[in-house]
């Protein structure tokens, strides 16, 4: 008896392929809920080959991506995600990467920029106002003071503390993970 039950939700590690398959049989469509911890890409294949007819996520974009993907081996033309996924965090910082990398992207695009005592950080613009509360221009700022910025306050609070990153910070967090497409501005 079903009630006339459209649809159940049922918890990721709950959902199983009899269970869909029981549930299918008697018309009703399966919504697997793969959120918090369950929200990854092991999960999604998981609950999507058990039968669930839609997910309930946190992160559509990046489960599109994931099946789009892997649904598709052969790429019919690679992508390359402008200063990371910079709509979805502050531009050339590590959230903004790390995002990239959840979407599948073959590469990103970087910016690096020196301060006055040689370090590079990634940054776009000469100046750090825009992206950062820092002001002037990133040549006259001394690697200590870049430091202490944050790149992500202006993006929004949940990035309040994140920093500018060193070249090498990125390039430590990302090689192998990812392809880079460096854009050296003004850089001796």
């Amino acid at each position: 008896l079903t009630n006339s039950l459209a649809a159940v939700e049922i918890d990721a590690p709950d959902l199983t392929p009899a269970i869909g398959a029981a549930f299918h049989r008697a018309g009703i469509k399966v919504q697997a809920k793969v959120l918090d911890a369950w929200d990854k890409p092991e999960w999604w294949e998981r609950t999507i080959a058990a039968g669930a007819d839609w997910l309930q996520t946190d992160l559509p974009e990046e489960v599109l991506a994931h099946v789009l993907w892997k649904r598709v081996p052969k790429r019919p033309v690679q992508i390359s995600l402008h200063r990371g996924a910079n709509r979805y965090a502050p531009e050339n910082t590590l959230p903004a990467f790390d995002k990239a990398v959840r979407l599948a992207a073959d590469y990103v695009e970087f910016d690096v920029r020196a301060t006055m005592d040689g370090d590079f950080f990634l940054l776009h613009d000469s100046r750090l106002n825009r992206t950062t509360e820092g002001l002037g221009p990133i040549s006259e700022a001394t690697t200590t003071a870049v430091r202490k910025l944050s790149a992500g306050a202006k993006f929004g609070q949940p990035f309040a503390r994140t920093p500018v990153p060193t070249m090498d910070d990125f390039m430590s967090a990302f090689a192998g993970k990812i392809g880079f497409y460096f854009d050296a501005k003004a850089i001796p």
